[in-house]
């Protein structure tokens, strides 16, 4: 049996499904305050925002698509809640309190906080041993989960952290920044510089993930580009204008950008899913992005001020300013 072309089909046939498939708008949840971050995990909504709490929606209890009702929330931040990460019953947030807390579901309180930023905490990933966060201050921190201490900073960015992702368990780091840079660190190294540091975009780096499966990393840039790196030498091997490659592209294409005063669409979010990209477009849209190939796969208009998406379990999630929609896919 070919185990190479079965899993080369199968990666086909998923391109296929998310191309012929469309969402449908299962809920909305509607607030007083800025959303900040958004995450889906098990039939629950979790929102955080300027309101300094997050709020957690059970969709299996929601009755009408349009909810005003507050939810779960937890509460313990003083100040805005800038980010987060959800693993099943874990919930871990960050602040521009300049702590992370973690808590569970089965209580409103949380169970440890960390703290030994100096500015605001602007992003998170966790493993299920370890914790990184990045800071206004271009810091990064890596902390012991359980121990609740930091066991290594990070400090060659030189402006905001705007995302990180773990590469495997706990070891390798990657981190982007508005300084420009992607950097990748051995967080178990005794020397603390990155061992790989990508300059290539023009602008800032708005975000990034990582694609486990080819060992590269993907970002998005103010630029209007979606890079793909890879790892093993640090080399750009891949650049899309995504905005460019849309049926109503709203930036310039590459020949006339040099002599159009317009802004280019930015990539503001990048999620990594399987070999695919779910990113978000600073003129609101969302679009599922094959980064292989250079081709869109699904394109959902979205709305302006995206703020934040997450897409799990098949149901997408997006915050714009006080609203939060609720996508389920489907072919």
């Amino acid at each position: 049996m070919n185990w190479a072309q079965l899993y080369v089909n199968y990666q086909q046939d998923r391109r296929e499904k998310r191309k012929g498939g469309k969402y449908r708008e299962i809920a909305e949840f509607v607030g007083k305050k800025s959303v900040l971050c958004v995450q889906y995990s098990d039939r629950h909504v979790f929102v955080g925002g300027n309101n300094k709490l997050v709020r957690v929606w059970d969709l299996s209890t929601t009755t009408s698509s349009t909810s005003k009702t507050k939810g779960v929330q937890l509460a313990g931040h003083t100040g805005s809640v800038t980010c987060m990460q959800v693993d099943g019953k874990r919930v871990i947030t960050g602040s521009s309190d300049k702590t992370m807390r973690l808590w569970t579901l089965d209580s409103t309180r949380p169970a440890a906080v960390f703290m030994g930023h100096s500015k605001p905490v602007t992003c998170l990933k966790a493993t299920a041993t370890r914790l990184a966060s990045g800071a206004a201050n271009g810091t990064v921190r890596v902390w012991d989960i359980e121990a609740t201490i930091p066991m290594s900073t990070l400090k060659e960015h030189t402006r905001t952290i705007t995302s990180l992702a773990f590469l495997g368990e706990a070891r390798l780091l990657a981190s982007s920044s508005s300084d420009g840079t992607v950097r990748v660190w051995d967080t178990r190294a005794s020397d603390k510089r990155a061992v790989r540091v990508m300059s290539d975009h023009q602008g800032k780096v708005l975000s990034l993930d990582v694609d486990l499966h080819l060992a590269r990393v993907l970002s998005g840039g103010a630029d209007g580009t979606l890079r793909v790196w890879s790892l093993s030498n640090g080399k750009c091997i891949r650049l899309d204008r995504i905005a460019d490659g849309l049926a109503n592209p709203s930036s310039p294409s590459p020949s006339s950008s040099s002599s159009s005063s317009a802004s280019p669409v930015g990539v503001t979010h990048v999620q990594a899913y399987n070999q695919l990209a779910l990113c978000g477009l600073s003129d609101g849209r969302l679009v599922w992005w094959d980064p292989y190939s250079g081709t869109s796969l699904l394109e959902h208009p979205g709305a302006p001020g995206l703020r934040a998406m997450h897409e799990a379990e098949n149901v997408l999630v997006y915050g714009t300013e006080k609203t939060v929609k609720v996508l389920s896919f489907a072919q």
